[in-house]
């Protein structure tokens, strides 16, 4: 979590939790120290860390990812709860102590020796404590943590009241929800697809960094050009109780090939005090970082260091890349979507990240590592950090640096249509903080290459909060585009499928530039059902599939064409369904590309055990739609333009032949064929420039049977790309007159006009 490498991590065991009555928040120092004295036991805990992981740890709740046994811990959210940890070893003379809290859940209060270090709600922004003159040879930390029933409420006024039980009866919304006055992981408070789960605690890591008088604060980097003639801009902050000339080098290297770079020395003379300072190195060839489809994704350590003769006093270890962002129109309307990085343009092969646990705090690099692998296998290309959820921590976007996976970042705001959230002082402030701490903690990666205000609110109900989020980005970033919200402009969420019925062929009826919400639920495989449901109910879905997310009206619906008739066809049924709507919608964006910036398909992966629509089922298990995504992201694809039902041995099936490329070199020499079953139903010629889609063909043909039609495209005996139908399939549902309106209601007057 550190840059300086002689940090010392306090994370894992050694600690200790206990658990305190309910207080009023925030507290005086002295009855802090009153209510540490009065807890009434300690017990073993780790760090990160949230009180459930303990308690269960010792057998004290139930796993409550288990059926409904999240119910039988719901009293922890209703305990405040301390942690504590001694720290023994001396301070040499000269040198200083700071206490680094990488994410701290949501109230808290920081204490050392018995001294309060501080107390301020807020979750996302790192908070650092120079303890240098509390420091003894055996010290005490404790934190205090407020329970998750105890953050705070949304004050609403009477004509806030008056909507809020309008929404709810027309419209079932929940207007001005309590989870607005927090600017917290939004997704704790129960979404469509996590559980109600108010967390508290530690949730990333804590270090003790140790420097002499003069120490950087912060190290910004700004790599300038991709390629040739670049630049590195080093925006150092720095802090020194001992004023006067010090001596800075900066070395650099390659992080794999080991290539040096510049270095530069230089003598800085600093204040007492804050003092700021910038070191330019000019570089020449420089490997760029690219995604992983363009080439390696290179990446580059500056090492900087303060000194006074033969005294280290500070050092710093930084990673980054040369890249470069920027976003070009797209669509009918000529929105800044289109992404170009180092120059070249790259179409948006995404998916949605939700955290990967709902008590993420236990989240480490062995749990991010096999998700973003097996996002990058599915030819993947973008991440999306959804706005429910978290800044992630440090190890997620390590590893999408190194795997060359992108990553759209949003600010943690979501889902505030007609509503908006608190507009006081205090509550922008704290807002303001956490924008601040979130940029400067993520800048440096290179595989952030956009920033997002949030998702699904309005910009407009929200101008003030908004502006601070903007403010953040270009004070202490500034090398990234900033967009306000998504959706926005022609980056569209399309919920008409799914939520209100639709067929879905109607996916073809879209006309944004970006699509960056769709999909369809689809239950995980049996054997993972069966580690979170009880024999009992796991056929016919009941009471518990709803408990873990199941909207079986709309999986039925869905399922339906299938005529599922048991546990094993059911499943089959709606992974089926969803790998169907997820082709008609990314195909109809993919032949469209001369108009279109990308699609990201909602969603990747669960954080419990949940009948959702993920890729990846909680275990990690892969449903269907993520082997038939593989295909429909490979960087070449063909694609069968036709009328989307069901087709019988006999009928025709008349269709265009396209052939789509997002590579940078031209397909030429291949060809493509069109089987079902063994029978050859098409063959010809088929190429494509760079960066094109284009038509390649026209199949007119009687098909000799029903079943999977397939295309392969090859050279020689090399396979390029191949693609197949489901032609079993027919989903012929119209949808009624009141989901209609309803959803017009929502979707189009809440979120386009208000906004």
């Amino acid at each position: 979590m550190s840059d300086r490498p002689s940090a010392r991590l306090l994370s894992g065991d050694g600690w200790q939790l206990g658990a305190a009555q309910r207080q009023r928040y925030p507290l005086t120092p002295q009855a802090l120290a009153r209510d540490h004295a009065a807890v009434p036991q300690w017990l073993p805990a780790a760090v990160p860390g949230e009180p459930r992981l303990a308690l269960q740890a010792l057998g004290r709740i139930p796993d409550p990812y288990v059926a409904a046994q999240l119910e039988a811990s719901r009293w922890v959210e209703t305990r405040d709860w301390w942690y504590r940890r001694s720290l023994s070893g001396d301070l040499p003379p000269g040198r200083r102590a700071f206490l680094l809290f990488a994410g701290l859940d949501y109230l808290h209060a920081v204490s050392f020796n018995g001294t309060l270090l501080g107390q301020q709600p807020g979750m996302f922004a790192p908070r650092s404590y120079e303890v240098t003159s509390l420091w003894r040879a055996d010290n005490a930390l404790a934190v205090r943590c407020w329970g998750g029933t105890a953050r705070p409420t949304y004050r609403r006024s009477f004509s806030q009241r008056l909507a809020r039980l309008a929404a709810h009866a027309l419209l079932a919304m929940d207007l001005f929800p309590d989870r607005l006055a927090a600017l917290a992981c939004q997704m704790s408070y129960g979404w469509d697809f996590a559980p109600r789960l108010l967390t508290c605690g530690i949730w990333d890591d804590i270090c003790l960094e140790t420097t002499g008088a003069a120490r950087f604060v912060r190290l910004r980097l700004v790599p300038q050009g991709a390629w040739g003639a670049t630049r590195l801009l080093l925006h150092l902050h720095c802090d020194t109780t001992q004023p006067g000339r010090y001596d800075l080098s900066v070395t650099t290297q390659g992080l794999a090939a080991g290539v040096p770079g510049p270095a530069h020395e230089a003598a800085l003379d600093l204040p007492a005090g804050a003092s700021d300072h910038v070191v330019a190195l000019d570089w020449r060839d420089a490997v760029p970082w690219q995604p992983w489809e363009h080439g390696p994704a290179m990446r580059y350590v500056a090492t900087v260091a303060l000194r006074q003769g033969s005294v280290e006093h500070d050092r710093l270890a930084v990673r980054f890349g040369f890249r470069t962002i920027a976003l070009d129109a797209a669509g009918q309307r000529g929105d800044a979507l289109r992404l170009r990085v180092n120059g070249r343009p790259l179409w948006m092969r995404g998916v949605s990240w939700v955290p990967a646990d709902a008590l993420f705090h236990r989240l480490a690099e062995g749990d991010y590592a096999p998700l973003l692998q097996r996002a990058k296998e599915a030819n993947v290309n973008l991440l999306r950090v959804w706005g429910g959820g978290l800044r992630e921590k440090r190890a997620f976007y390590e590893r999408c640096d190194a795997e060359g996976l992108l990553v759209w970042q949003e600010f943690p705001l979501a889902v505030s249509f007609g509503d908006h959230y608190p507009r006081e002082a205090s509550f922008l402030a704290t807002a303001a903080r956490e924008a601040q701490g979130i940029v400067a903690y993520l800048q440096r990666y290179p595989s952030l290459v956009l920033w997002c205000g949030g998702n699904e609110f309005s910009p407009r109900q929200n101008r003030s909060l908004v502006a601070a989020l903007a403010s953040a980005v270009a004070r202490l970033d500034g090398t990234r585009p900033f967009r306000l919200a998504s959706p926005w402009g022609e980056d569209h969420h399309n919920w008409w499928v799914w939520h209100a019925g639709a067929p879905v062929r109607d996916y073809r009826r879209e006309r944004g530039a970006l699509l960056s919400e769709f999909g369809l639920q689809a239950a995980p495989a049996v054997a993972s059902l069966r580690r979170f449901l009880p024999a009992a109910h796991l056929y016919p879905p009941r009471r518990l599939w709803t408990y873990h997310h199941a909207q079986l009206d709309a999986l039925a619906r869905y399922a339906a064409p299938l005529a599922p008739r048991d546990l094993w066809s059911f499943v089959l049924a709606t992974q089926r369904a969803q790998a169907y709507g997820l082709q008609v919608a990314i195909e109809h964006l993919r032949r469209h590309r001369a108009l279109t910036a990308g699609a990201i398909v909602w969603q990747l992966n669960d954080p419990w055990p949940a009948i959702s629509w993920s890729l990846l089922d909680y275990y990690g298990a892969p449903k269907l739609a993520y082997y038939v995504l593989r295909r429909l992201y490979a960087p070449l694809l063909v694609l069968l333009d036709f009328p989307w039902r069901r087709y019988r041995a006999g009928e025709a099936l008349r269709g265009t032949l396209w052939l789509v490329n997002d590579r940078a070199a031209p397909v030429a020499g291949a060809t493509l064929t069109a089987l079902l079953g063994v029978t050859k139903v098409y063959q010809g010629p088929a190429s494509a420039p760079a960066d094109a889609a284009v038509p390649v063909g026209r199949l007119d043909a009687i098909l000799p049977a029903s079943g999977v039609l397939r295309l392969l495209l090859a050279r020689g005996q090399t396979i390029l790309a191949e693609n197949a139908y489901d032609l079993a399939y027919d989903d012929q549902h119209r949808v009624g007159l009141g989901a209609a309106l309803r959803h017009w209601l929502t979707w189009h007057v809440l979120l386009n006009v208000l906004r």
